[in-house]
C-alpha cells in the first residue's frame, strides 16, 4: 500500500506539468492513477509484463472509458515517460496499424510468439503427456464421487490461454460487456456456454484461427501443471491462498486476471476467480485409459472447472468437477481459450 501511495503522488505531480492546458486529460490520468494502473506499470517496468499492462491501460481508456484512441495513446505515453519506459519501442508495438505486423512479447521459450490482435489471448504451450485424471491422493478427503474412478489419460500438444478471457477482449469482439463486476482486466462473466461459442466463432472469423474451449482433460492437465506438475492440490500450490480468489479472500467479487501466483506452466487463475467452461458434455468417468477424450457424446450439462470468487476452498481443486446447462449465465462463470498445436 505504501508503494502505491508514494507512486500515486509521484505520478499525480507530473500530470499538471505534462498536460497543463488539457483538463480532460488531467482527469483521465488522475483516474488511472487512482485505480493503480500506473503503479502496476511501475512494478513491472523492468519485466515483460509492462507490455501487457500498457495494452490493458489502452483498452481501459479507449474501450471502457470511451477515450479516442489517439488520446489513449497520449495517456500511455505520459505514463511511459513518467516511469522511464521506452515509449517508442514498447508502445509503438501496441498501437501500430494492423497492416504492419507487430510482435507480441515473448512470455517464455515455450509460449506462443506470434502476431496477436487485441481480442486474442496470450497463449502458453502445453506439451502433451499422460497423467492420472480425477481424485488422486493429493486431493485428500475433499473429493466427490464424480471425480472417480481415477483413470489414465493422454493428451496431445495444445495451447491454452495464460489468463481467463477479460472484459476488454470480450468487448473488442462482441461490442458489449455482460459482466456484473466491471473492469477491463477483470474476467468476463455472465456468459453462457452458448454465448462463448458465439464469441469464438466471431474471433475465429476475425483472426483466421481456430480457437476453442479446452476439453475437460486438457483443462485438468494444464491446471495440474502438465509435464512439469509438482502434484499440487490446487493449480500451482497446496495453499489456495497463493493461487486463488475464492470466498475467503475475494471480497465478494472477481479480481484482475493474473494477480495471484501462476502454476508450474505459468498459467494464472485455474483455481478461483471465475469458473471456466469446457467443451465437454458432462458424464461419468471411465476406468480405462483414454487418449484425447472429448467427454460424453451428448447430455444436458456442460462441464465447467476451476472454482470461482464465491466458492469454498474445496471447489477450486484441480480435480473438482462442476456442470451447468449450456444457456445459464452466472457472475462466477467465465472461460479461457485453447487451440491445438500447429
Amino acid at each position: 500500500m505504501l508503494f502505491a501511495e508514494e507512486n500515486k503522488s509521484r505520478l499525480s505531480a507530473m500530470i499538471g506539468d505534462y498536460f497543463p492546458d488539457d483538463p480532460k486529460m488531467r482527469r483521465m490520468l488522475r483516474m488511472a492513477v487512482n485505480e493503480n494502473i500506473a503503479c502496476r506499470l511501475l512494478k513491472v517496468k523492468d519485466s515483460d509484463d509492462a507490455y501487457l499492462e500498457i495494452k490493458k491501460l489502452k483498452f481501459y481508456l479507449h474501450e471502457e472509458y470511451g477515450l479516442d484512441e489517439s488520446i489513449a495513446l497520449q495517456v500511455v505515453d505520459c505514463f511511459a515517460f513518467a516511469l522511464g519506459l521506452d515509449s517508442t519501442d514498447s508502445h509503438s508495438q501496441t498501437f501500430k496499424s494492423e497492416i504492419e505486423p507487430k510482435q507480441d512479447r515473448t512470455i517464455r521459450k515455450d509460449a506462443i510468439s506470434t502476431d496477436l490482435q487485441p481480442a486474442e489471448p496470450e497463449m502458453v504451450f502445453v506439451q502433451g503427456g499422460t497423467f492420472m485424471m480425477g481424485a488422486t491422493h493429493e486431493q485428500g478427503s475433499d473429493i466427490h464421487k464424480d471425480e472417480k474412478p481415477i483413470h489414465r489419460v493422454t493428451v496431445s500438444d495444445f495451447y491454452i490461454g495464460k489468463y481467463q478471457v477479460t472484459q476488454a477482449q470480450w468487448k473488442s469482439v462482441m461490442g458489449n460487456n455482460p459482466s456484473k463486476f466491471i473492469g477491463y482486466d477483470l474476467p468476463v462473466e455472465l456468459v453462457s456456454w452458448e454465448d462463448v461459442q458465439d464469441f469464438i466463432s466471431k474471433l475465429n472469423t476475425q483472426t483466421g484461427k481456430q480457437y476453442r474451449l479446452p476439453t475437460e482433460a486438457e483443462w485438468e492437465f494444464a491446471a495440474r501443471g502438465g509435464n512439469r506438475s509438482k502434484g499440487y492440490k490446487y493449480s500451482g500450490s497446496n495453499n489456495d491462498e497463493n493461487v486463488a480468489w475464492y470466498s475467503y479472500n475475494s471480497g465478494s467479487g472477481t479480481k484482475p486476471v493474473g494477480t495471484k501466483s501462476p502454476n508450474e506452466l505459468d498459467i494464472y487463475d485455474m483455481s478461483g476467480n471465475v469458473r471456466e467452461w469446457c467443451s465437454d458434455w458432462f458424464g461419468e468417468y471411465r476406468s480405462y485409459t483414454e487418449t484425447n477424450p472429448q467427454g460424453s457424446i451428448s447430455g444436458s450439462y456442460r462441464v465447467c472447472r476451476g472454482g470461482c470468487w464465491y466458492d469454498f476452498e474445496w471447489s477450486t481443486r484441480v480435480s473438482y468437477r462442476y456442470y451447468l446447462i449450456p444457456n445459464i449465465r452466472d457472475n462466477g462463470l467465465g472461460f479461457r481459450l485453447t487451440h491445438s498445436s500447429k
